[in-house]
């Protein structure tokens, strides 16, 4: 595409010029997201993928919320179910990054006014993140595809199917999974939930 545009542009005509400039910025953002996701991914297996660091996990879900807020005109709430005072040995960088992406996911598959609740609570001895919407949900025949490596379930949506499997390899290094809650089959949206 940027080939082609610089190929193609008309370096006379100022708004030809500024239209091919957009689309290049564009097309480069794009391909710098997708060597950035595959460069967080390749890095999963080394030992210096997490800095782990004692970190308070109530402090670590509003600092999310704090940052999302303005992306989207949402309902935004934060659920901690259980007393998470004491400090969680975890890489908070990580941690941030995966339920930003998660809440990326959620913005992509609701409208204005729905519902998106980041949360987390302490479980037999893991630690458990979330975050819920309240939008269209996962369709049964896509919940097996979307956690695949560069799988989407929307072919229209932007991206490259590789968020979930960032997500899915941070809650791993973390000694924990990425899952996706079971919904009643007349229940609203979707919960994704990883523990470490």
């Amino acid at each position: 595409i940027i080939r082609g545009q610089i190929e193609l542009v008309d370096a006379s005509d100022a708004r030809d010029t500024e239209a091919t400039k957009a689309i290049v910025l564009e097309e480069i953002d794009r391909m710098s997201r997708l060597v950035s996701d595959l460069l967080v991914l390749a890095k999963t297996d080394r030992q210096d993928f997490l800095r782990l660091a004692p970190a308070h996990v109530p402090g670590v879900v509003q600092s999310v919320l704090n940052r999302v807020r303005p992306l989207a005109e949402r309902d935004w709430h934060i659920q901690i179910e259980t007393p998470l005072d004491e400090p969680a040995l975890l890489d908070e960088q990580r941690i941030v990054q995966a339920l930003i992406q998660l809440v990326d996911n959620a913005i992509k598959h609701t409208s204005p006014g729905d519902l998106i609740e980041l949360g987390a609570q302490r479980n037999d001895g893991l630690i458990e993140f979330w975050v819920r919407d309240s939008g269209a949900g996962v369709d049964e025949a896509h919940k097996a595809l979307i956690f695949e490596r560069f799988a989407q379930a929307d072919k229209a949506a932007d991206g490259f199917g590789l968020g979930l499997t960032i997500v899915s390899a941070i809650a791993v290094a973390h000694g924990g999974q990425l899952s996706l809650d079971q919904q009643a089959s007349r229940a609203k949206g979707a919960t994704f939930r990883f523990s470490i």
